[in-house]
């Protein structure tokens, strides 16, 4: 991971090559000229490389970007054991992953802005959005691309409304892809083999090749990837170990054509396709912390499964008239997630007490089966680069369609507490731009504008609830929302900018699944009557954010910073409740403020040694009452520390002749609460809420590179923490958490054409 230079540094590079060249000219001599030129070498050996990032949907250098972001070198990661986004996370300012369990399960969060519903995060590849923007398994898809052929992973901090659009509150994470080579066979060829305590070996191969068809017009890369990791968890109850194991394999297309210097077309096709065994939760008393059952264990009883499925297809065209440049983004895509998990914990009370059974004689598995077909179109026409003004227009539609089933199977079978056949519509039209004007070579100014209209459908077909007595419901919402950026930047000098950020963002309103759970209303400890989680439809919640910020770079190039604070006011926020294993999305009763500090640097100081480290602040509150969740004011948001930091040092040196490092990386998270502090009302069974303790990761590497081949070891999670990274809030005395990987140590070999 690293944060990258100035245009400006450029120049300074240049002006010391004239400079050397100059001498040159004047003494003409060859060892002056040798002089110079490792001179000029020991110079660029301190320099921090420059990255060219697209958060504005121009291609700027990072530290040039008015914006809170950060750009991941993908490969560089990979090759040192971090291979995913739930541990990639951990190195980003404010980014927050809550691990489901399994690749591309969970959600990311960016600021502690999420609190239920559809996620807040705009997840992108390339340009196109990923997954459901409403319902369906929304909030349980956090896209795991980090093993595909990629260039960079970008994360653009703070609301993204007017480029980026719906549901991208928090900010938004870009996979960003490689173009094949128009000119040159390239490729890769790697193997990865690590061993986890208490788990087993794991594998993964990855392969990637770019052919130019016709030299300078038509290129096509095919790239793929297959990983086998053991689990970890064990459970007891079914005879099995190291049961939360999983198979992810991947494949990437991409052609690449340019008839003509104006004009570029790409096709990009991604596949990806997962089995998951157990999600590899583990059972913990939340009165103290301990698992009753061991460090590793959990409670499943019944046999799960679950199995995850995307497909997408992407058409960009760039045509560059003069002076201003036409994309069009067309896409389609598929994700189809099933499930299976034993839920007797959160919903085997419930079915005791519609049957009148003695508590414990139920077991529930829960089946749920989520399929969204996704279509988008994007059409801009960006200004070419000026000095004195640049615009951008454009206008955006996506339509959605989602089938979700979800049926409980009960032992003994006298009950059905859930079974639904649920079709979701969503459909989104939204028209966007914004201006830069330079006032001055130092001072420019942008102003954005995003309208946008959404309409959301949802119809139960299966009218077959009776346990909770829920009847099929239809219900349909739509509304349209503005979204506002106001951005001003100045450069105190060639290597230093502050600017300071206004912008808003939303998320879709829509119909609600409404859950009706048992409640205690005469105070004699049991269940007289049902009680809904919610209303019939919830409206769109929307935020607006302020902050300011500096980055630049010190020593000549050397060091490279960005930092920035913020205050978010966020509005009719959107939240899940939960009871006995059932919930639905209700809007807050009062704002939500959010208030926080984030910075990275990056530098080298001596020659070989680079060092960098990130540091993040997070508060976000609730500002009032929450009486359906039984929230107080100043409750801070669950699964959101408050403080993040990471550390990390690589010295390079030369081995035998050949290129070597040796480094290393710490990462610690503050502690962190699963839900509130009550329940609201008396709930059987009782929500209760775990302060998760803090915790904190060394991972340690080394690596040699012998002319094309690459030769990486390393060791994440040295000291072998068991902490858990994201807990459920779930009924009684009893919940789950999913652990940190335990140390792994590995090696990783690849080869370079």
């Amino acid at each position: 991971m690293k944060i990258q230079a100035t245009e400006m540094i450029q120049k300074l590079q240049a002006a010391r090559s004239c400079a050397a060249i100059s001498t040159l000219c004047l003494l003409a001599m060859p060892a002056y000229a040798q002089q110079a030129e490792e001179t000029q070498e020991n110079l660029d050996d301190f320099l921090i490389e420059e990255i060219i990032v697209t958060a504005t949907r121009r291609e700027e250098s990072l530290l040039d970007v008015p914006v809170s972001m950060t750009a991941v070198d993908l490969e560089k990661a990979t090759g040192e054991g971090i291979s995913d986004i739930n541990s990639l996370a951990d190195f980003v300012p404010n980014l927050t992953a809550n691990d489901g369990g399994s690749p591309s399960l969970g959600n990311l969060t960016i600021r502690g802005i999420y609190a239920g519903g559809a996620s807040t995060t705009g997840i992108y590849v390339d340009d196109v959005p990923y997954g459901p923007v409403f319902g369906g398994a929304g909030d349980q898809l956090a896209l795991d691309a980090t093993l595909l052929n990629l260039q960079q992973l970008e994360v653009v901090r703070g609301p993204q409304g007017t480029l980026f659009g719906a549901s991208s509150m928090g900010g938004v994470v870009r996979y960003i892809t490689k173009k094949p080579s128009l000119t040159d066979i390239e490729g890769y060829v790697s193997a990865d083999f690590s061993d986890t305590d208490r788990g087993g070996v794991n594998s993964r191969y990855r392969a990637s090749v770019s052919i130019p068809v016709i030299e300078d017009k038509l290129a096509i890369s095919l790239s793929g990837f297959s990983e086998d990791a053991e689990g970890y968890v064990d459970l007891p109850g079914l005879g099995e170990q190291d049961a939360n194991d999983h198979d992810y394999d991947g494949a990437q297309l991409t052609v690449l054509f340019q008839p003509s210097e104006a004009m570029e077309v790409r096709y990009n096709a991604v596949v990806l396709d997962a089995d998951y065994g157990d999600p590899g939760y583990v059972l913990f008393d939340v009165n103290n912390g301990d698992r009753p059952l061991g460090e590793y264990v959990g409670d499943s009883s019944l046999p799960t499964s679950r199995a995850y499925d995307y497909d997408m297809h992407a058409l960009t065209i760039n045509y560059d008239f003069d002076g201003a440049t036409l994309t069009s983004v067309t896409s389609h895509q598929t994700v189809e997630l099933a499930n299976g998990t034993d839920i007797t914990s959160s919903l085997g009370g419930t079915a005791d007490f519609f049957t009148g059974a003695p508590f414990g004689t139920h077991t529930v598995l829960f089946e749920s089966t989520f399929e969204t077909d996704r279509f988008t179109q994007e059409l801009r026409l960006t200004s070419e680069s000026s000095d004195k003004l640049e615009w951008l227009v454009g206008l955006y539609y996506t339509s959605q369609e989602t089938d979700a089933i979800q049926n409980t199977i009960e032992d003994p079978a006298d009950i059905v507490l859930v079974r639904s056949n649920v079709p979701l519509e969503f459909e989104e039209f939204a028209a966007f731009g914004n201006v830069t004007l330079y006032l001055s070579q130092s001072w420019d100014v942008t102003l954005g504008l995003r309208y946008s209209e959404a309409e959301s459908d949802i119809e139960d077909l299966s009218n077959n609830n009776p346990a909770f007595g829920l009847p099929g419901l239809a219900a349909d919402n739509s509304e349209d929302v503005t979204n506002y950026l106001l951005n001003s930047r100045y450069r105190l000098s060639e290597q230093t900018q502050v600017y300071a950020r206004a912008a808003s963002g939303y998320r879709p309103g829509g119909p609600n699944l409404v859950s009706q759970v048992p409640v205690d209303t005469d105070g004699d400890g049991l269940p007289d009557t049902l009680m809904p989680l919610g209303d019939a439809t919830y409206d769109a919640d929307e935020l607006w954010s302020y902050e300011l910020g500096i980055k630049g770079t010190l020593m000549d190039g050397r060091i490279a910073y960005d930092a920035g604070v913020y205050w978010i006011d966020w509005g009719d926020t959107q939240l899940s409740t939960t009871a006995g294993g059932l919930g639905s999305t209700i809007n807050a009763a009062d704002d939500i403020e959010a208030t926080g500090f984030e910075a990275a640097i990056h530098g080298k100081l001596i020659e070989g040694l680079e060092l960098s480290a990130t540091f993040a602040y997070a508060d976000t509150e609730l500002q009032g009452e929450e009486p359906a969740l039984g929230a107080k004011a100043g409750e801070r948001l669950p699964n959101n520390a408050m403080v993040s930091v990471s550390v990390g040092a690589d010295y390079s040196f030369s081995l035998m002749g050949y290129d070597a490092f040796v480094g290393g990386s710490w990462r610690y998270r503050g502690p962190f609460t699963s839900t509130y502090q009550g329940n609201g009302v008396d709930l059987i069974p009782v929500v209760q809420n775990y302060k998760n303790d803090a915790y904190d990761v060394l991972d340690l590497r080394a690596g040699i590179t012998i002319e094309q081949f690459a030769l990486n070891l390393y060791m994440t999670n040295v000291t072998d923490e068991s902490d858990f990274q994201t807990v459920f809030p779930l009924a009684a005395n009893f919940s789950y958490g999913v652990p940190l990987r335990p140390r792994t140590i590995g090696a990783n070999l690849t080869y370079n054409f």
